[in-house]
């Protein structure tokens, strides 16, 4: 019998879960891909400076049968805390277009291939975005830099 465990919903509770080194370890690969794709900097607090808070998001990733293929880690930050018109002035989700999905899809059927999902990781920082945003953050409960 398998035993259902839910996301963890705090950095707390997944460190006192019983898959606490597989969170440890995804936290670790979301940083490195966040350095990677150079949009994580640790830097001094600015004096001043507009700071939202920061948390980490956890995600079991499932096969069809319910079984765990892994496990991951997300930094976020809390853009409910910003106002239009001073914490930003543009928003936009980096998602595909409708008629990209109906493009991929003719060519599925037209090829007879079979349609497959994919995860792209770490898309939302591959994305393009603005070239000056800058989006300065607090560090994240339970994280030491």
């Amino acid at each position: 019998m398998q035993i259902y465990e839910a996301n963890a919903k705090t950095h707390a509770k997944a460190m006192r879960s019983t898959k606490a080194e597989g969170w440890r370890k995804a936290m670790l690969e979301e940083i490195i891909a966040l350095q990677n794709n150079g949009v994580w900097n640790v830097i001094k607090r600015l004096a001043g400076a507009n700071m939202l808070h920061s948390k980490w998001v956890f995600k079991t990733k499932t096969d069809a049968n319910g079984a765990v293929e892994s496990l991951k880690a997300r930094l976020v930050a809390c853009g409910n805390e910003q106002v239009f018109g001073i914490d930003y002035v543009l928003t936009f989700a980096a998602v595909m277009d409708l008629s990209t999905v109906k493009v991929i899809l003719g060519l599925v059927a037209t090829w007879v291939v079979p349609a497959k999902h994919g995860d792209i990781p770490s898309a939302y920082v591959k994305a393009d975005k603005e070239k000056d945003l800058e989006i300065l953050l607090h560090v994240p409960g339970g994280m030491d830099v």
